[in-house]
């Protein structure tokens, strides 16, 4: 009876053990050097005496680098809404995105920055969810945002002047965590 106890116990500890590190062991993280091309078209709001703020939808071809060489590339789909203050040159914003695979898997972001008025920012790209093959996919990285050039169009900004541009955004380290 003693032996049987002791075996139970251990067979107990083993599942215990194996319930908390099976899911550690199984998710495969990969750390990739990020680049992404965008441009982007929205509408300014004139906030106060000194501020705007722009709502803007974000396009472009996100390419990951693992070390090796291009591991691969993705449509990225971003919103942004960035609050700006042109009396202390300042901005933050936020938004959401979506990446899309070749194959059509996509994976969902969360970001947020903070920087200097039409220059750019730096802040977090978080990846919170995915689909298809992406499903249960986490990471993300510090992210630097760049404008190139900025068009306002000519147009009475308190009714909403439309703004396009075009950028890049930069990671210097992107993981992805599979599960």
């Amino acid at each position: 009876m003693q032996k049987s106890k002791k075996w139970l116990a251990g067979m107990v500890a083993g599942l215990a053990l194996g319930a908390f590190t099976g899911p550690v062991l199984a998710q495969q993280s990969t750390m990739y050097s990020g680049f992404a091309a965008i441009e982007s078209e929205g509408l300014i709001v004139v906030t106060g005496p000194d501020q705007f703020r722009t709502l803007s939808t974000m396009n472009g071809d996100l390419f990951l680098d693992d070390g090796k060489g291009l591991a691969d590339t993705a449509d990225v789909m971003c919103t942004s809404s960035m609050d700006n203050d042109t009396a202390t040159g300042t901005m933050e914003g936020t938004g959401e995105c979506v990446i899309t695979a070749p194959d059509g898997a996509q994976m969902y972001a969360l970001w947020s920055c903070t920087g200097e008025v039409m220059i750019g920012c730096d802040g977090d790209f978080r990846i919170v969810s995915g689909h298809d093959r992406y499903e249960g996919v986490t990471g993300g990285g510090l992210m630097t945002v760049r404008t190139m050039e900025t068009a306002i169009a000519e147009e009475d900004a308190t009714a909403g002047a439309e703004i396009s541009g075009r950028g890049f955004v930069i990671w210097d380290e992107f993981t992805l965590t599979l599960p």
